[in-house]
């Protein structure tokens, strides 16, 4: 995407997680988890922040089988514990707690 987060990391951020609303809201899923991943590939520092990582999982519950989500969501959970960010909330990757 070319984007350059220095500064203006939450404003850019923010407005790529509403791009991805407004694609869900069109019923493009695909399209709102390709720019997410691919913003979060591009600078997963700059762009992951708390709601981003929500609409994330809340998009690969709603467009992959249970596996699959469980997997990819535990991945990102993961990622986000190996770089330095702030304020993701746990409840934010949307797994059950085993019983």
């Amino acid at each position: 995407l070319g984007i350059d987060f220095d500064g203006a990391s939450t404003v850019i951020s923010n407005s790529i997680n509403n791009a991805a609303l407004s694609y869900l809201y069109k019923c493009d899923i695909e399209k709102a988890l390709s720019l997410l991943e691919n913003v979060l590939l591009e600078n997963p520092i700059g762009s992951l922040r708390d709601p981003t990582a929500f609409n994330l999982c809340a998009l690969y519950d709603l467009s992959r089988g249970p596996g699959e989500s469980t997997q990819m969501k535990s991945s990102l959970e993961e990622l986000t514990k190996k770089l330095p960010l702030q304020d993701i909330s746990k409840s934010s990757f949307r797994l059950k707690e085993p019983q």
